[in-house]
């Protein structure tokens, strides 16, 4: 556990309040739309809110790494990396899902510990004025040459933490009933934010029917769980600009 040692607090406040503000809007967004919509038009909506959210991602990662970069350039280049993530997830690990095949599995693994570094990365390079998708994977390919090691043991020591937080509350990427790596791919894609969980409990709780106290009790829990996940996302992409540390000319 020596990386919850470097987790930083007073100075990721404010982006955590920008990341708690983004995961509000796209919840409630997500949420209704689930509840209306179903078969071909809920896909196109996933899509949808898939790209429109990758967007907001990038956006806050600027603002986390204090950077400029936002333009129509890397905006259609965010929008490509999404499309390309979510054409992996939802059209061909997300039917893999229920296919009880080794094989299947590890590649769910493989693209669910790679997928959000790499991201980061992609990102990372076009604020620091990265034009081209060659000169873009090139520097991609640097930082992982230089930092592979570091990089994903971090973000696999984050992705255990949450996979336990969520097992033992309920959460959306529980473990409770064993690990499908192809639809962890596509829950971390679509509901991967520190809100989720708790917003989801939320718009049924009143079905449940359950005691104030007990509401109170579960809200208490959500709203801890949403704080431990912000402040692992927040240092997580610090992290990696810290380890982005190429020629930046």
């Amino acid at each position: 556990m020596k990386s919850l040692k470097n987790i930083s607090i007073k100075p990721v406040l404010v982006p955590l309040c920008y990341l708690y503000l983004l995961s509000l809007i796209y919840n409630f967004v997500f949420l209704m739309g689930s509840m209306y919509l179903t078969g071909l038009l809920f896909f196109i909506f996933e899509i949808g809110m898939g790209l429109i959210s990758s967007i907001g991602f990038y956006w806050l990662c600027l603002k986390i790494w204090k950077m400029e970069g936002f333009n129509k350039n890397t905006v259609l280049k965010v929008l490509t990396l999404e499309l390309f993530y979510l054409f992996i997830c939802l059209v061909i690990l997300q039917p893999l899902a229920s296919m009880d095949n080794l094989l299947c599995q590890v590649i769910g693994l493989i693209f669910m510990v790679s997928m959000i570094p790499v991201q980061l990365i992609y990102f990372h390079g076009l604020a620091i004025g990265k034009q081209t998708f060659k000169s873009i994977f090139s520097y991609i390919g640097q930082v992982l040459k230089k930092e592979n090691r570091s990089i994903t043991n971090k973000f696999c020591v984050c992705l255990l933490i949450v996979l336990l937080l969520d097992t033992l509350s309920s959460g959306m990427m529980s473990a409770a009933n064993g690990i499908n790596t192809c639809s962890l791919c596509t829950l971390m894609i679509l509901y991967g934010n520190p809100l989720m969980s708790g917003m989801v409990f939320s718009f049924f709780a009143l079905s449940l029917q359950l005691e104030i106290i007990d509401l109170l009790a579960y809200a208490g829990m959500y709203l801890l769980l949403a704080i431990c996940y912000g402040l692992i996302d927040v240092n997580y992409i610090l992290f990696i600009k810290r380890k982005s540390t190429l020629d930046e000319s």
